[in-house]
């Protein structure tokens, strides 16, 4: 799996992990606070990291299984995780979408 993940220390990750071996690429901090358009490309040999359309990480670890787009957030009372839209390649002609809820702890909107 290939996604951006912003971690304590107030910095932004791309982070692959294929269930055998992990790679996780420090960021820095000037992607945060403000609106950008990321994208991860999955591919079979390699995982490209995209930020504003300029690639800030490659890493060359090797996925054979479907990706799908996910977004989280490591540290809960650090800020707010805001998402205007989602886009996954290529569409298919029809489906369902089902939701998994995730454990809050406690009773959230």
């Amino acid at each position: 799996m290939g996604h951006f993940q912003h971690q304590r220390g107030g910095q932004l990750y791309a982070r692959t992990n294929t269930g055998a071996s992990n790679q996780d690429t420090a960021l820095g901090s000037r992607w945060l606070g403000t609106s950008h358009r990321y994208r991860v490309d999955w591919n079979t040999s390699n995982t490209v990291y995209s930020i504003d359309g300029t690639v800030v990480a490659t890493h060359a670890l090797a996925t054979s299984t479907a990706q799908r787009p996910l977004t989280s957030d490591l540290t809960p009372t650090g800020g707010a995780v805001v998402v205007d839209w989602l886009r996954m390649t290529p569409y298919a002609a029809s489906g369902t979408f089902l939701s998994r809820p995730f454990d809050a702890g406690s009773s959230v909107t």
